[in-house]
């Protein structure tokens, strides 16, 4: 026999993911002010994999109140940001992610870059374009390749990005 679930505790089980949420995105916080490398991977995991919203209030959080952070942690966030794959996808805040990315990873020292990037139809109609590009042209090939099987098409965007346009380059 299938339980149903009272509405009232459903709203409980929302209520504690909301406060789990919060304890995942404060500890990423935490890690991140204090410097804790290990802290932070452990934060990330929590974030990564127990949180629902967590992500965006760690993102939000960092992009309002933190102005630098240690080459440890952002070494940290670099392996994180690579490991994770989609984490523009979990934040879902373009603006915080973008800023917090200027605080979180290591900064890009070098001259202006021809980079592309791989991307929908719909992307470049409503001209808001993500985070990720690359130097490599088959690379984002690749990526429009992919998007145009999930969406109305795909092209293949390209620019010469100045210096201060580029927040890191992973390589």
């Amino acid at each position: 026999m299938q339980q149903v679930m009272s509405e009232q505790e459903g709203r409980e089980r929302i209520r504690e993911q909301r406060r789990a949420d919060r304890r995942a995105a404060t500890a990423f916080f935490e890690a991140c002010k204090s410097g804790d490398a290990d802290l932070l991977y452990k934060a990330a995991d929590l974030l990564s994999n127990e949180s629902v919203t967590g992500w965006t209030i760690a993102v939000r959080k960092i992009a309002r109140e933190v102005s630098q952070v240690g080459p440890d942690v952002q070494s940290a966030f670099l392996s994180v940001w690579i490991q994770t794959q989609v984490l523009p996808l979990k934040v879902g805040d373009h603006g915080a992610l973008c800023t917090a990315a200027r605080v979180l990873m290591p900064p890009y020292r070098g001259p202006s870059v021809r980079l592309y990037r791989g991307a929908s139809d719909s992307e470049r109609r409503r001209r808001i374009y993500g985070i990720s590009w690359t130097s490599d042209i088959k690379t984002a090939e690749k990526f429009a390749e992919e998007c145009s099987q999930f969406d109305e098409g795909s092209v293949l965007l390209e620019t010469i990005a100045p210096p201060e346009a580029i927040v890191c380059d992973i390589g």
